[in-house]
C-alpha cells in the first residue's frame, strides 16, 4: 500500500527537526526509469533520515529498495534484479559548504530550498542501477553467444606468410 508522501520537501528545515520519511511508490510514476527497466512495474520502498552532523552540515541518511526487470546484455532478454542501497547524503549549496563535506558523504547540491521527493528517489535508484545488467553465465539463455562469436574469428593474414617462411627453412 503507497502511503500520503509530499510531492516537495525542504531538506534543511526536515534536518532541523530530524524528520523521518518512508513509505513506496510505483516505479511507473519514475519517467527517467522508464528508458531503463524492461517493466516499469513494482514499488520502491524508501526511507529518508534527515538530522544535522556535528559540522553543521545537513545530512540525509537515504535508503531504497526494489526489485526491477532490465534487459541482460549479453542474452538481451529480461532479467530481474535486486536493488537495496544505502548512502548518506551531504547537503551543500557552495562551494565553501563542498570543502567541509565529509569523505564518507555523497554531495547532493540543493539548488533551492525544496526539492523533488519522487527525483531523490529516482537519483538513488540510478545510481544503484547495474551499468550493464547480466544473467550469471550459467544462467544466461543463450549460451552460443560466446560460441558464435569464436567462430566468426577469421584467420591470421600473416599465417600464409609464416607457413611459407617454415617451407623455406
Amino acid at each position: 500500500m503507497v502511503s500520503e508522501q509530499p510531492q516537495t520537501i525542504s531538506p534543511l528545515l526536515l534536518a532541523r527537526n530530524r524528520e523521518h520519511i518512508k513509505g513506496s511508490i510505483g516505479l511507473d510514476l519514475l519517467p527517467r526509469l522508464k528508458d531503463i527497466v524492461a517493466k516499469s512495474e513494482g514499488q520502491v520502498q524508501y526511507s529518508f533520515s534527515f538530522d544535522i552532523d556535528q559540522d553543521e552540515i545537513c545530512i540525509i541518511k537515504a535508503y531504497v529498495d526494489t526489485r526491477i526487470s532490465v534487459i541482460c546484455q549479453r542474452c538481451l532478454k529480461p532479467i530481474s534484479i535486486d536493488i537495496e542501497r544505502n548512502s548518506i547524503l551531504g547537503i551543500f549549496s557552495n562551494s565553501e559548504e563542498l570543502d567541509r563535506l565529509d569523505n564518507e558523504y555523497e554531495p547532493f547540491e540543493l539548488d533551492e530550498e525544496t526539492i523533488s521527493l519522487d527525483m531523490l528517489i529516482e537519483d538513488e535508484l540510478l545510481l544503484a542501477m547495474p551499468i550493464a545488467p547480466l544473467h550469471n553465465d550459467n544462467k544466461c539463455k543463450d549460451k552460443n553467444t560466446t560460441k558464435r562469436s569464436t567462430k566468426n574469428i577469421k584467420e591470421n593474414p600473416f599465417s600464409v606468410l609464416k607457413k611459407l617462411k617454415n617451407n623455406k627453412a
